[in-house]
């Protein structure tokens, strides 16, 4: 490993080959970078040397970027809070976005979101989120730019944004929408984008809404012919919806139960059985409430 060091330090001082002597300042300041990871120092020094670094690469266009990248990518999870590895990152996306393609730039903008997300730090994950929107949003990242905005609006619900995380849901479903609408072909994707806007729309809690998504919900759960593919222990969502919306309507404050007239009738065609038994229920109708266990979508199995 010295001798390694030893040659990079040789080429930093060879001035003759400008971009040679860079890559192996900026190679010296990673094992650097390492060293002081492994030993849990203070990393800081490292890192703004390392943004004065990448910066310079932007004036030698023969210094190849890209396994410099990857390297650096191996830290992003070991410095998840680090403000100065932050500024690295934006440094390094804005590279990407005039060397490379901004679709690059949006991911590397995305995966540290998500290496904030992953760390409880939702707040500090929606600037890159916010950055990596403006970079995907096109049609040749679709994807991209899909997966950017649940997991936008996912930060957004874990501050209790729900208004904010709805739009960003409702956003990501609109691209599989129109698709729908154009050329008549489903994505899964559709489905699970329907379901997050019902489980964010429970904590707003617009009944009209609420009913508005679970009708279109019931349309794509019959096409798709499953409920929540990948995790038995979860809720299915039939029931989520169902058991939130019934505990939002027991906490109605007496004054607005001559509003739930209409709903017992409408509950019950959109197979919502315990929202329909809630509303007879403040209704003062308990004789209406039909008792048969086989008659609701609810199964023991399933709760928590």
């Amino acid at each position: 490993e010295s001798e390694f060091i030893q040659l990079l330090k040789k080429c930093v001082e060879n001035k003759e080959k400008p971009s040679t002597s860079l890559i192996a300042e900026v190679y010296i300041n990673l094992i650097n970078l390492y060293r002081k990871i492994y030993e849990k120092n203070d990393v800081s020094e490292e890192l703004i040397q390392l943004q004065l670094l990448t910066e310079q690469t932007k004036n030698h266009l023969d210094v190849p970027f890209e396994p410099i990248k990857k390297i650096i990518d191996i830290f992003s999870k070991i410095l998840p809070e680090s403000e100065e590895f932050d500024k690295l990152i934006e440094i390094l996306a804005e590279i990407e976005s005039n060397r490379v393609s901004e679709k690059i730039s949006g991911q590397t903008y995305f995966s540290r979101g998500i290496v904030k997300l992953e760390n409880d730090l939702d707040k500090e994950s929606l600037v890159f989120f916010g950055k990596a929107v403006r970079k995907l949003a096109k049609d040749e990242t679709r994807d991209e730019f899909y997966f950017c905005l649940m997991f936008l609006g996912e930060a957004y619900s874990r501050l209790g944004l729900y208004w904010a995380a709805y739009s960003s849901f409702v956003g990501a479903v609109n691209l599989f929408a129109n698709e729908w609408f154009t050329k008549g072909t489903l994505n899964p994707r559709f489905l699970r984008g329907v379901k997050k806007i019902l489980k964010n729309e429970s904590f707003i809690g617009r009944i009209p809404v609420i009913l508005g998504w679970y009708e279109l919900y019931r349309v794509l759960k019959l096409y798709f012919e499953e409920d929540e593919p990948g995790d038995d222990e979860e809720i299915p969502t039939d029931n989520l919806i169902d058991g939130c919306l019934a505990t939002r309507l027991l906490n109605l404050t007496y004054e607005r139960f001559g509003n739930l007239s209409c709903l017992p009738d409408i509950f019950v065609e959109n197979e919502l059985w315990l929202s329909g038994d809630a509303s007879l229920y403040l209704l003062g109708n308990e004789d209406l409430i039909d008792m048969d266990e086989s008659k609701t979508n609810i199964a023991k199995d399933k709760l928590p």
